[in-house]
């Protein structure tokens, strides 16, 4: 029983490392996170790192539950969080930082500055946390850090903060904060690993703490912005949105794409109901409730995100049908009225298949075949096929 226990312990302290190294903690602040016991009945010792006290404290865990300042031993903690929370300190000077590969395992090549040789060094960074002694380009780090007749370059704000947003090329998903000067805001928006420019920032304190001294745009400017770069999303079916209908939503990019989605700040996730109906349309059948909420959209890798779009799903009406007193039967003879070909029912199936898929069987007249026909069911029901 007991190595039944230990066995079950120490599954749950790989899984805890886990979710700091490559899981739901990756790009957490887990060492700012409060004190949780969880919710089951174990005690089970733990080590969490208390900030204010600004040290490692043993607490006793229930077994399941709880967040990513959960550590199986003291050393651990200290190893994790001592490092970290002395990096975040406000008036800390990132080039003095020690180079942090952090606990992650991916493999993307950045810059760090390495203050004994006065240079800047290449680096395998990890994908989450480490510190911000980290730069895409060798570039950028020496415009930041390297001396220049003895002194190091202050960053440029008023450069730096009218950068418009980029989210790079890579897939990583990590929440950040950029300067919009034309709102003059710090909006949240998700990098995705690798290269972008330097408005980008870990924390909306840091964003503003940089940007809030930059004046905002001329009228004439932001206009020609919104013409050239600016996104504009907005719900193309009029009038309320019922639950069980289908509805979308287009983002007019200017012809620039990939057209990128976005719900309530976090990257919209696709499925079976909500479909990319071609390069700039979102496309949602039976409409649930879970679909209301503030929609944006983002064109190619370095625009600005557009204004939200809120959309609201309404419960559709029960409908109760009368019971009326059946008529007597007569027999008539009546002439046949010639047979309607209905539209076929396109919501009683989904597509399998991408929108571009689809549109190329569609194209190719491969929706007769049942394979293809089955395969994206509502594109060729959409077109008039019949199975």
């Amino acid at each position: 029983m007991f190595k039944n226990r230990q066995t079950r312990w120490l599954q749950e302290f790989c899984v805890e490392a886990c979710d700091r190294a490559c899981g739901r903690f990756r790009s957490s602040d887990v060492c700012s996170q409060p004190k949780e016991t969880g919710n089951c009945r174990l005690a089970v010792p733990r080590w969490y790192f208390d900030k204010q006290l600004r040290q490692c404290k043993m607490m006793m865990w229930s077994g399941c539950g709880g967040n990513g300042n959960s550590f199986s031993s003291k050393s651990d903690c200290e190893t994790l969080c001592r490092a970290e929370s002395s990096w975040n300190e406000p008036d800390a000077d990132i080039c003095q930082l020690p180079r942090s590969s952090g606990p992650c395992t991916d493999s993307i090549s950045m810059w760090y500055y390495d203050e004994p040789s006065s240079e800047c060094k290449q680096f395998t960074y990890g994908g989450c946390r480490g510190n911000k002694n980290r730069f895409v380009t060798r570039q950028q780090c020496e415009q930041r850090c390297k001396p220049v007749n003895g002194k190091k370059p202050a960053i440029q704000s008023d450069v730096v903060c009218r950068l418009p947003f980029e989210t790079g090329p890579c897939r990583m998903r990590l929440q950040k904060y950029f300067y919009d000067p034309y709102i003059q805001k710090c909006q949240v928006f998700y990098y995705g690993g690798c290269e972008g420019n330097a408005n980008r920032f870990d924390t909306e304190l840091e964003c503003y703490k940089l940007c809030s001294s930059i004046k905002s745009e001329p009228k004439e400017n932001i206009a020609q912005l919104s013409h050239q770069s600016t996104p504009v999303i907005y719900v193309v079916d009029k009038g309320p949105i019922l639950t069980g209908t289908t509805f979308r939503i287009r983002c007019n990019s200017y012809g620039v794409f990939p057209v990128t989605w976005y719900k309530n700040g976090g990257l919209l996730q696709f499925g079976s109901r909500i479909t990319e109906e071609n390069d700039d349309t979102l496309e949602f059948v039976d409409a649930l409730s879970s679909d209301a909420g503030v929609y944006t959209c983002v064109a190619g890798h370095d625009s600005q995100m557009s204004d939200g779009v809120e959309v609201v799903i309404k419960r559709a009406p029960t409908t109760t049908t009368k019971m009326t007193p059946r008529p007597k039967t007569t027999t008539m003879t009546t002439t046949s009225a010639p047979t309607t070909h209905r539209k076929p029912i396109v919501d009683a199936c989904v597509d399998t298949g991408t929108a571009g898929t689809c549109n190329l069987i569609v194209r190719n007249g491969l929706c007769t075949k049942k394979r293809y026909g089955s395969f994206c069911c509502r594109t060729c029901s959409k077109n008039n096929f019949k199975f």
